[in-house]
């Protein structure tokens, strides 16, 4: 994302999100007290697709999500955005070869992919979800295409545990596997325990 202060009323900016099986793009416009849409698309390029019987993000994969993520940022900059954030989450962050799709958005776009940790990813879905909520205890669950996400706003140890994930028909099935929550940084089971739901 080109470097800058604080983003500005009336200023575009944009959010790409290179997911387990879909890139996902938005534009928004920033207003005061928030962000208002402009526009909002997605890409089936399935990059995750056979990660957890390889380890590897597959040749296909970078390729398709690639070409998406270049389709996006060129949208985005049509559409006026001056910042562009790209984002990996869980497919980039566990692949052996995560560093072969951000090498190929590099060259593709001249942007890098903004890998992030478990917690940040966690932290980002509760705030996309509770947004415009008013102001009390929740708990935020994001069944994604490569792993389950838990995240919480309260007293950790009255929060409710998150149920463990069943498959949700993603090119990969949840590894049953909870992200640190907001508040109480609590974390499940790991990569390779039995899987099912609770």
């Amino acid at each position: 994302m080109p470097a800058g202060g604080t983003p500005v009323t009336g200023m575009r900016v944009a959010a790409i999100d290179a997911g387990t099986n879909t890139t996902r793009m938005l534009v928004a416009e920033v207003q005061e007290g928030g962000l208002t849409e402009v526009e909002r698309r997605l890409i089936f390029s399935r990059l995750g697709e056979g990660v957890d019987a390889t380890g590897r993000l597959s040749a296909r994969g970078i390729k398709a999500t690639t070409a998406a993520i270049a389709e996006f940022v060129d949208r985005s900059r049509e559409l006026g955005a001056v910042r562009i954030r790209v984002a990996g989450t869980s497919a980039v962050r566990e692949a052996a070869n995560g560093e072969e799709l951000l090498a190929a958005v590099k060259e593709s776009t001249g942007l890098d992919i903004e890998v992030l940790t478990g917690e940040a990813e966690a932290a980002l879905s509760f705030a996309g979800a509770t947004e415009d909520l008013p102001g009390g205890r929740y708990l935020v669950c994001d069944i994604g295409g490569g792993d389950l996400a838990e995240a919480r706003r309260g007293p950790p140890d009255r929060a409710p545990p998150c149920p463990r994930p069943a498959d949700p028909g993603g090119a990969e099935q949840p590894r049953g596997r909870h992200r640190p929550d907001v508040a109480g940084r609590q974390r499940g089971t790991p990569r390779g325990a039995p899987q099912g739901a609770g």
